[in-house]
């Protein structure tokens, strides 16, 4: 158990990470064995309007809604309406991409796991389109103007259905991943379509499956479309940082309708505890069906494996931790638990692209016996030839936008990403450390058949080197 003195420091600590990064407001809610150790808000929910965060405010989940999905599928498996290892054409027959022949042998849990062979697609963008089109204020649609995003929006019709959706896919020209099962590449447009398949299994909305069989049993007050937030009076604000790194009103909320179990639950960080609470007490799903969706299915970074929904870490100071991260407009969250002690925390912040997983850890940490600023993890620095080196350089993509310039100076490499030039630290034979959100993560370069680095693993995404 945490002494007062520890959550003083914990405190200290967030604010400072506040201030380094300028969060406009952040909440953070600690749990261990049923029990609350630790609760409250810091900055403000509305900062022009002084009013302060509290553990009750409504803030974004982002793509923490995946592990959501995820539980509706087993809940459904539970019942014998489904299984993990179907086909996804026994639910969607319409599911298609590449030449169709991949998609033939894609199964539910390539969907849950990410290793579909889907390549990352642009879709989340045009799922968002008419929701923004409806809500923009004129000086939203000025900034995505700016951004050169409105060119690309407009260039597709919007995504609105499911079936829009897919019929998107059918078109979307990139070749697959390989096959199922052989790589993992983060997948929205999986997540979306587990939605889908929620929907016709049960008969019903993703969102009205969730909200019966997982919000209403745990009493969370939360809810996806940005018109339940209308009225209540604990919802944040939404920020974005500008080029200056200055945190500026961010507008509305968006949304996609066709891909909701992607990323877009909105809840406060008490209601995250009682979510994260079902984990430990099976009081959704039975022990099997977690023990599935927290095993360490399919590695997705060093030492961290990805299970149904959720990020898994079999040994992070002798114990295991499960957790998952969201990000998009106005939003930065993270969640998890740790089974063998008890413990479930979350953090949820009101602007994108901060380090709340470095918070959220600052919270767990001591009560594992760590020091508060521990980290997943720190490779040591790997001895490279520069012809070793040499074979990175190149430019990197995915459809989703990404793109990734590396590029070798006087024996050292370097990144270019939006425009911001980032020194890269050889960690081993394919890896190289670079910092991001204000903490080392890493790339891992993917040699193809022919003995060339063809890709990277990058952001939990594959990235196709240009030819």
């Amino acid at each position: 158990m945490a002494s007062p003195d520890t959550w003083s420091s914990f405190e200290s600590f967030v604010q400072a990470t506040m201030r380094e990064h300028s969060i406009p407001g952040l909440s953070v809610a600690v749990m261990q064995n049923g029990q609350h150790l630790y609760s409250g808000g810091f900055g403000f929910r509305n900062r022009s309007e002084g009013e302060p965060a509290t553990a009750r405010t409504v803030y974004g989940i982002g793509s923490v809604t995946k592990s959501f999905a995820a539980m509706a599928i087993m809940i459904l498996a539970g019942e014998g309406r489904l299984s993990v290892g179907d086909l996804v054409r026994k639910h969607l027959p319409e599911f298609s991409f590449g030449d169709g022949r991949v998609a033939e042998a894609v199964t539910v849990h390539h969907f849950l796991t990410h290793t579909s062979a889907l390549p990352p697609t642009p879709a989340l963008k045009f799922g968002m389109r008419s929701h923004f089109e409806a809500w923009a204020s004129p000086g939203e649609m000025e900034r995505v103007q700016e951004l050169g995003l409105w060119d690309e929006w407009i260039g597709h019709p919007p995504i609105e259905t499911h079936e829009h959706h897919m019929d998107f896919l059918k078109g979307f020209d990139e070749e697959p991943l390989g096959r199922p099962g052989q790589q993992f590449s983060y997948s929205n447009d999986a997540f979306s379509l587990l939605g889908a398949i929620v929907q016709r299994v049960s008969g019903q909305s993703f969102e009205c499956f969730v909200k019966r069989r997982i919000l209403d049993p745990l009493h969370m007050e939360a809810g996806f479309h940005p018109s339940w937030l209308e009225g209540r009076a604990d919802v944040t604000e939404l920020y974005e940082t500008n080029p200056e790194g200055e945190a500026m009103e961010a507008g509305h909320w968006f949304h996609a309708p066709a891909m909701v179990s992607a990323g877009f639950l909105k809840a406060s960080v008490l209601d995250m505890l009682r979510y994260g609470q079902s984990y430990l007490d099976c009081s959704v799903l039975q022990p099997g069906a977690i023990s599935q969706m927290t095993a360490p299915l399919f590695p997705c970074g060093r030492d961290t494996y990805y299970g149904y929904g959720l990020r898994v870490h079999p040994n992070y100071g002798g114990t295991t931790v499960v957790e998952h991260g969201g990000s998009l407009k106005g939003i930065a969250a993270q969640f998890g638990f740790v089974p063998e002690e008890g413990i479930v925390a979350a953090v949820l912040a009101n602007v994108k692209d901060v380090p709340v997983d470095k918070i959220w850890r600052g919270a767990i940490n001591p009560l594992l016996g760590l020091p508060m600023e521990t980290v997943w993890s720190r490779p040591p620095d790997c001895e490279c030839t520069h012809e070793h080196l040499a074979r990175y350089t190149g430019t990197y993509r995915s459809g989703e936008g990404a793109k990734v310039e590396v590029i070798l100076e006087d024996g050292e490499l370097f990144a270019m990403e939006n425009s911001e030039r980032k020194a890269l630290r050889p960690t081993g034979t394919d890896t190289v450390g670079i910092m991001r959100r204000g903490e080392e993560t890493e790339i891992r370069f993917i040699t193809g058949p022919l003995g060339h680095v063809d890709a990277m693993f990058y952001g939990l995404r594959i990235l196709r080197r240009d030819r």
